[in-house]
């Protein structure tokens, strides 16, 4: 009997030293940020361009919003049917100390149709009828978006090709597009 636990435990030990560290740190790992947020200065302040992404639907609009709105749902499908949310995101963002751009949450883009999966909202410090160079390129957004909500704007217009190139398609709330996953820069209209 005490042969056979003594195997047992010599055994564990060595597939406890044989098992890949890896393995270990990749299960404890956070999920990766789906959610982000790009921001058109126009050339305003360089600082604040930069895509930010976070892990749920809810941090990337407070940070949009600049913490004007905390309690959006989790769920993106949600958020976009909720109207008094999406009259709520139409508003300007809080002001930004030290920056005296007023940012407006442009519209936002969908992984999946039905507003579903990760999310790409745009803001931007002009507003409407600017093509944003931060908008030109969508980097891992690109040939990924199939589902879009206007908010400041009328429409948003998708391009095939980057920097407002090729075939362009303008949408109202559009829960599924013609150009899915085709999108390789926004304008807004």
């Amino acid at each position: 009997m005490r042969t056979t636990a003594k195997a047992a435990f010599t055994a564990a030990l060595i597939i406890a030293t044989m098992w890949p560290v890896g393995a270990a740190t990749a299960a404890a790992s956070p999920p990766e940020a789906k959610h982000c947020v790009v921001t058109g200065t126009a050339g305003q302040v360089a600082e604040a361009s930069a895509r930010r992404c976070f892990a749920t639907f809810r941090e990337s609009i407070a940070f949009a919003t600049n913490g004007k709105i905390t309690d959006a749902p989790v769920s993106p499908a949600q958020a976009m049917n909720d109207r008094d949310f999406v009259e709520r995101l139409r508003l300007p963002a809080a002001p930004t100390p030290g920056i005296s751009a007023e940012y407006r949450s442009l519209g936002i883009a969908y992984e999946h149709v039905n507003f579903g999966g990760g999310s790409l909202t745009f803001r931007g410090s002009v507003g409407c009828g600017w093509r944003y160079p931060e908008f030109g390129q969508l980097g891992d957004w690109n040939d990924k978006i199939s589902s879009v909500m206007p908010l400041a704007c009328n429409r948003m217009v998708l391009y095939v090709d980057s920097d407002f190139g090729g075939a362009s398609q303008p949408y109202g709330a559009s829960p599924q597009l013609d150009m899915n996953d085709q999108a390789s820069s926004v304008s807004f209209e």
